[in-house]
């Protein structure tokens, strides 16, 4: 290694460089040590790296320098500076610029409302959900003043590496507990494990690494971070390394905006799981999507999948001309404007809980033009939807209840992603995306076609800019496009992406092959293709007189009507698991409270501890509502202590033990008293 680091990186200049290099060498073999243990992805990449150059396959592009008692990295064929002055002098101005200030290079976690009686009544969707959390919000926003610094600051995001000389004088300064630290260039960050003891910080703190991640993978880094302690996400800080792109920034706001708690709220989480039980044995379809729902007829048919992005509207004369040589699967969404051309979906899928979902179907006789369409719907889907269709062309599936055992269920953002992943389960050989953009229109903001009842328009204006307001619809970040090198979404579209992500890999067979044709972001395993490029002169009209029999058929094959003894079984067992979770909460009601902030934060986190621990098929359902609603009530009572010159805590401690007692046995009693009404009146 000190031979290495002597060719590579020309440190062997004056009396003492020895000593210098020793030092530089034993830091790195020690990082390296270190992450061996802790970090085996980062050894992998850096020896990636090395490989590459060896094998001249990728041409270093930095070096390290010592120049008058500092480190440098020099640009090697600009020979241009990064540091450009004194690297421990630079290190001990941006460790000075941190501070406690939540008004100062800070995250806001989640949003918090302070809405009258009156103005929450107005608000409607997502809002009203949050109706338990109001009380809570309220308090907050009325106790605490914004001015008042933090007392800890526990988490910590460094985003901009360099040499990192910097993050153990910023550790010394505020001794957080956990660290994310990003650097986009691997070969940057390989440098600083020559001159910074991430072994000795990773002593005191937890450390997470994103390194040379891409913008996918990077979200999955934010994930992991966030998750673990979230009772200290209400405000996160960061350092930005001057002259490091605002980029980042847009990621990591992204990141945290799209936390499923902050867009899709525990309430309404609950609603979810136990709308299902409002048509569960009373004849409807439950389809399982755990086996391949394979049509002999349509297998090697190609199928299109649309949307409701902007692609959808921009290509409708396309759709129109060539709609009889595909198998169909439309989004809900897209209805309107199928309706108006005579384009009849053979699949139509609709998730959408909320009851305004019901526009898409506003003046269609859906009974006569759907008539020979199968209807796949998600497990909350609004009574005045279901309305609209026959018993039986209608095929629910589950999101994530398992009522029925063995059956496979899943969650994403969106329909657009839910029909794509369906179409690999029908086993399709080809799949076109069509209105999947998950991406605003490059030159309107438009989010979708203006079929969608929630399109609008984003400025475009300021895209490259961080924005103050945390919003997962107004917010844009930069992403890897499909056609163009990059794109601008929203976080909300960007969600889905992250799912596609993750899900294609798992469901898609070799023998498939997903076309993407939308000017929008790049979905994993897909192959970009412009639409007038598809030779639709090849395909032939597909005979659609018997699709819905034969569909009908399969999917059939693939359903249950009612529970078996064994899944009502199940259900007395979640029953039991809920009154356990409330005891549990009765037991912390009825036990002295303690007075004192630490003792209290250290109760109320044993019962999220004693809650969250509480898994499997019979509790998983009731976990995920808590974890939801803890992610935005603890963060939020744990920061409001964390607060300088707080008075009068005693007081304050009694008011927000209430609040959050009181919740907790809200969503147990919804819970409980609707499992007990449908065993005893259904099972």
């Amino acid at each position: 290694m000190m031979d290495l680091l002597y060719n590579e990186h020309n440190l062997l200049h004056g009396t003492n460089m020895q000593a210098i290099e020793n030092t530089a060498v034993e830091t790195y073999t020690k990082n390296i040590e270190y992450f061996t243990s802790t970090h085996k992805h980062l050894v992998e990449l850096i020896s990636t790296l090395d490989l590459a150059v060896t094998r001249g396959d990728y041409e270093e592009e930095y070096e390290l320098e010592y120049l008058d008692g500092y480190f440098d990295i020099k640009n090697i064929k600009t020979g241009n500076y990064i540091y450009k002055e004194d690297s421990n002098k630079l290190s001990k101005q941006i460790t000075d610029r941190v501070n406690y200030s939540k008004q100062h290079s800070c995250f806001e976690g989640y949003p918090l409302y302070n809405f009258t009686d009156e103005q929450f009544e107005k608000a409607g969707g997502v809002i009203q959900i949050l109706v338990g959390m109001l009380p809570l919000m309220r308090y907050y926003v009325e106790h605490s003043d914004m001015q008042n610094p933090m007392k800890e600051i526990n988490k910590f995001i460094f985003v901009g590496v360099k040499l990192g000389l910097h993050i153990p004088m910023i550790h010394k300064k505020i001794q957080a507990k956990e660290y994310l630290i990003i650097e986009d260039n691997l070969e940057i960050f390989k440098l600083s494990l020559f001159t910074t003891k991430y072994y000795e910080l990773g002593k005191e703190a937890t450390l997470y690494f994103s390194v040379a991640d891409t913008e996918n993978l990077f979200i999955q880094t934010m994930k992991v971070y966030l998750q673990n302690t979230f009772y200290d996400n209400r405000y996160l800080k960061y350092m930005l390394f001057p002259g490091y792109p605002n980029t980042k920034l847009q990621h990591i706001q992204n990141a945290i905006t799209t936390q499923s708690f902050v867009f899709f709220p525990y309430k309404m989480s609950l609603d979810k799981f136990l709308k299902p039980l409002e048509y569960i044995n009373d004849g409807y379809n439950i389809l399982n999507l755990d086996l391949p729902l394979i049509n002999p007829i349509t297998r090697n048919k190609p199928t299109l999948v649309l949307g409701a992005g902007p692609a959808f509207k921009q290509n409708i004369e396309w759709v129109k001309a060539n709609h009889k040589k595909f198998i169909i699967i439309a989004a809900s969404a897209v209805l309107n404007t199928l309706h108006e051309h005579n384009i009849k979906p053979d699949i139509l899928t609709h998730i959408d809980g909320q009851d305004i979902s019901s526009e898409h179907f506003k003046n269609i006789d859906t009974k006569v033009f759907l008539k020979d369409t199968i209807v796949v719907f998600g497990s909350h889907v609004s009574s005045l939807v279901r309305d609209r269709f026959t018993k039986e062309q209608i095929f629910y599936f589950e999101e994530d209840t398992y009522y029925f055992k063995d059956f496979t269920a899943f969650l994403t953002p969106c329909v657009g992603s839910f029909s794509l992943l369906f179409s690999l389960i029908m086993y399709t050989t080809d799949t076109y995306l069509l209105g999947l953009n998950f991406a605003v229109d490059q030159e309107t903001g438009a989010t979708h076609s203006n079929d969608h009842l929630e399109a609008q328009n984003i400025d475009m204006k300021d895209k490259s800019k961080l924005q103050q307001s945390m919003s997962f619809i107004d917010n844009l970040l930069p992403v890897e496009g499909n056609f163009r090198e990059t794109v601008y979404t929203n976080g909300l579209l960007h969600s889905s992406v992250q799912v596609l992500y993750q899900r294609i890999p798992m469901m898609k067979t070799k023998q498939q092959t997903i076309y993407n044709m939308n000017d929008g972001a790049m979905l994993n395993l897909t192959t970009p293709k412009h639409i007038e490029d598809v030779d639709t002169t090849k395909l032939e009209n597909i005979d659609k007189t018997t699709l819905f029999k034969s569909f009908e058929e399969i999917f059939l094959a693939h359903s249950k009507q009612r529970l078996s003894p064994d899944d009502v079984m199940s259900l007395q067992k979640r029953l039991k698991s809920a009154k356990s979770v409330k005891k549990i909460i009765d037991d912390f009601e009825s036990a002295p409270t303690s007075f004192n902030i630490d003792g209290y934060l250290y109760d109320i986190l044993g019962v999220v501890s004693q809650i969250m621990k509480m898994s499997g098929r019979e509790s998983n359902n009731l976990t995920h509502v808590f974890q939801e609603y803890f992610q935005m009530s603890i963060p939020t009572v744990i920061d409001f202590f964390n607060a300088k010159g707080l008075k009068n805590e005693k007081r304050h401690i009694k008011k927000f033990d209430k609040m959050l007692v009181s919740e907790m046995h809200s969503i147990c009693d919804i819970y409980i008293s609707t499992l007990e009404t449908f065993i005893k009146e259904r099972c």
